[in-house]
């Protein structure tokens, strides 16, 4: 499974250029300008000795999931276009609830240059925090118009406070890394990701894909690539006979460079190729991943 490579002080330095600028704690726990009285940073898992703070801490349209690492994998969820999605977050602040000032949610992963240094972007940032005055703010950063409806509740319950993100997705497109930031009054800050945790997909009827239209090959070609025994090259040619024949529709979308671009296919393609050809989703489902080829500018429709 491929992993973005992320160092942590570029992420920090990042952090300060969206509006992070009063966090400076390291995500481990701990202060990044000297810390004096609370140095604890909230967690949505465990803490800094390794010990459960939150049990099923992030979750996925209604999907718990303990969080036991800075950095771990989830069981992908699937995310259909032009349907709500939410996203909670139990977070635990040692001090009182009312001391959780912000909490982001970041959506995908890709580096970019900026001043001659190659920092990490993401595609869609959504940032809950409370302002001096104890009233919830949200900012989202969205320059490509990946969703909609953004939305943020919180709650507290019991001792922890309950932090809901919803949004629709407006198109498919790569959410294999999702970053979650939490920081509280005394610049603790704690950072957590998670790995292929959601899959966006375009809905069967919105593909125009034929059902059983596919031949066989293809889906042997498919299960070949996912286990490695063919590369890339070889899979992009079979997906690009499809398309020239016909046998599947790509709607309309614009075909422009985006994250994976360059000819490398992201991994959670991989995943999709393999299970339509050991037959655990449909061609429909399979056609989705194509889509997102063709409108990352991948493959050329």
């Amino acid at each position: 499974m491929r992993h973005a490579a992320v160092t942590l002080p570029v992420v920090l330095g990042l952090f300060f250029l969206t509006g992070a600028s009063n966090a400076g704690a390291d995500h481990g726990g701990g202060t990044g300008g000297g810390c004096s009285g609370d140095c604890t940073p909230p967690t949505i898992g465990t803490d800094n000795a390794g010990r459960q703070i939150v049990a099923g801490g992030f979750a996925i349209n209604g999907n718990a999931f303990d969080v036991k690492h800075f950095k771990q994998d989830i069981p992908t969820q699937l995310i259909k276009v032009n349907e709500p999605v939410t996203v909670t977050l139990t977070v635990f602040e040692n001090t009182v609830p009312q001391s959780l000032k912000h909490v982001g949610l970041m959506l995908g992963l890709e580096s970019k240059f900026v001043a001659g240094v190659t920092v990490p972007t993401h595609l869609v940032e959504i940032h809950w925090e409370r302002d001096p005055g104890g009233e919830p703010t949200v900012q989202t950063d969205d320059p490509g118009g990946l969703v909609k409806d953004v939305s943020v509740t919180e709650v507290i319950e019991e001792r922890n406070n309950v932090v809901t993100f919803e949004f629709t997705p407006t198109q498919a497109f790569d959410t294999g890394t999702v970053l979650v930031q939490t920081w509280d009054t005394d610049r603790n800050l704690w950072t957590n990701y998670f790995y292929d945790s959601m899959q966006i997909v375009v809905p069967s009827a919105e593909t125009g894909a034929p059902a059983g239209t596919i031949p066989e090959w293809v889906k042997n070609n498919a299960g070949w690539w996912a286990d490695g025994q063919i590369g890339d090259g070889e899979f992009v040619q079979a997906i690009q006979y499809l398309i020239e024949e016909g046998i599947i529709a790509i709607p309309p979308t614009a075909q422009e460079p985006g994250p994976g671009s360059a000819g490398t296919v992201p991994e959670w393609v991989k995943n999709n190729a393999g299970w339509w050809a050991d037959g655990q989703i449909g061609d429909g489902e399979f056609v989705q991943a194509i889509q997102y080829l063709v409108t990352a500018g991948i493959i050329t429709a």
